[in-house]
């Protein structure tokens, strides 16, 4: 039985060393932004400006195209936020996490209400997407009800609607 013990906390420890996590992604651009980039060099103006023209003539085609995406850093947490709640796998977008260690709760007020079984779902405002509830309210919930749901341990969501008792969630849609 001590082996046992041993072996697990072993096993514990190997597992939470930073040497067990994945190394992060390098940050890559596009070519066409490294191009574009790379006129600053050039040090006749002329050949300069010329460059920068056709780079960014080429950036706004590939834009036209849908083969360049553009993003704020304020749609990156808006787009990071529509997704609290879904299991994502561990991927970075062009060196961007978008599972987002930061985000970690969500408040929103209740648009909509129907019994799930003995629990309810809700589908929230601010693009919150639709969460039932796992484990029975003491009082059942209302449209326009605040609800607040945080990352609880092990991947599962807990929460409160309105005043209730803390219950576990689940993101549906």
């Amino acid at each position: 039985m001590a082996s046992v013990r041993k072996t697990t906390l072993l096993m514990a420890a190997l597992l939470a060393s930073p040497a067990a996590a994945a190394p992060d992604e390098p940050a890559i651009r596009s070519e066409l932004f490294d191009k574009l980039l790379d006129c600053r060099s050039i040090d006749d103006s002329s050949k300069r400006l010329t460059c920068f023209d056709a780079q960014s003539e080429a950036v706004a085609a590939a834009q036209k195209k849908g083969d360049v995406v553009v993003l704020s850093r304020q749609d990156l947490k808006e787009t990071r936020r529509t997704l609290f709640g879904f299991s994502l796998p561990k991927f970075s977008l062009r060196g961007v996490r978008m599972d987002d260690p930061g985000i970690d709760k969500l408040e929103a007020g209740i648009l909509a209400v129907r019994p799930a079984g003995y629990y309810w779902s809700v589908v929230l405002d601010k693009d919150s997407g639709t969460w039932e509830t796992t484990e029975a309210l003491n009082r059942q919930p209302a449209k326009g009800d605040k609800v607040v749901i945080k990352k609880a341990m092990l991947g599962g969501y807990l929460g409160t609607i309105g005043n209730s008792n803390l219950v576990r969630f689940k993101r549906i849609l």
